[in-house]
């Protein structure tokens, strides 16, 4: 059983942060150098004749101090053009959510009816720019994500719509890298956060029962800041994590099947068999260095990262 399976519940607060803080060192160790490169890369396409990215730092720093007087330091950036190469094939093409009937209890209709579905969450939260942000960020640095959110439809409704959310810091991102060797498309991740600088007067509006200090390990090459807690703010982590459970299923002479000691929908039915299998739910907390802030379930089965 890995770490995560073992993991306390949010109300076991000691242990619970630990295993958090334990869970974020693990993504820090295993990205660290793949981010500094990351980091170049990034600087290297933002590179002008203004900040002289393109230049290795000691070059730069000897023509500019040159006894004889500055020497020429230009930039003739090339690399923007072949990243819109890529891009731009990329929104002509955009990547949609497609629902497919691939057996015999498939229903056609239903398939369809779900598509419709998906095209209007993406249309109505302007999933394109979360795609478009994406997809750059993956051809200039080599990774990009968006989200899958959920919110009130508005301040005096119980009903809630399906959103995809724009990551516009791919640095804010930290998914567990055991389930990326298993998965790269991220299924079998265990962990994930999401890192957010937060000013200080909205942490303390939106939280005002919390810590006013808390004590992170430093952050990676590229978030917002390497201080969990400074003069300008304070940095907050969302924390998806899986929670397992083991169940027993049996399986019914129509074809149905119930889980633990739920009763058959239809009357008369035999067992034709039963097995044991483990369920998994996602669970969400927003987190600080040293306590949980906000938590709650998330309606699926996968990180929506």
């Amino acid at each position: 059983m890995s770490d995560t399976e073992k993991q306390a519940k949010p109300e076991d607060t000691t242990e619970f942060i630990a295993q958090v803080r334990k869970n974020f060192q693990r993504c820090i160790e295993a990205t660290s150098e793949n981010r500094r490169f990351q980091f170049d890369d990034l600087r290297f396409a933002a590179g002008s004749p203004d900040n002289g990215w393109q230049w290795p730092p000691d070059v730069l720093a000897k023509r500019l101090k040159d006894p004889n007087g500055a020497r020429p330091t230009l930039t003739i950036s090339k690399i923007s053009q072949h990243i819109r190469l890529v891009t731009n094939e990329q929104r002509k093409n955009k990547p949609m959510g497609k629902v497919l009937p691939v057996d015999s209890k498939s229903d056609v209709e239903v398939a369809e009816v779900l598509n419709d579905v998906i095209r209007h969450i993406e249309v109505a939260s302007h999933a394109d720019i979360a795609y478009d942000t994406a997809c750059e960020s993956q051809v200039t640095i080599g990774e990009g994500y968006w989200r899958i959110v959920t919110d009130y439809m508005d301040d005096r409704s119980q009903d809630q719509d399906i959103c995809i959310d724009t990551v516009k810091n791919a640095f804010s991102v930290y998914m567990d890298p055991d389930g990326l060797k298993r998965d790269a498309v991220g299924r079998l991740c265990e962990y994930a956060f999401i890192t957010e600088k937060m000013p200080t007067s909205r942490y303390k509006s939106e939280f005002p029962n919390a810590k006013s200090r808390v004590d992170w390990d430093d952050l990676q090459i590229g978030d917002d800041t390497f201080d969990w807690f400074d003069d300008e703010g304070v940095m907050v982590a969302e924390y998806f994590y899986i929670e397992k459970k083991e169940h027993k299923i049996t399986f019914w002479s129509d074809g149905s099947t119930t889980i633990d000691d739920e009763i058959p929908k239809v009357i008369g039915l035999t067992p034709t068999g039963e097995r044991k299998t483990t369920l998994k739910s996602v669970k969400w907390c927003k987190v600080n260095g040293l306590e949980v802030l906000e938590e709650s379930d998330w309606a699926g089965k996968y990180i929506p990262i």
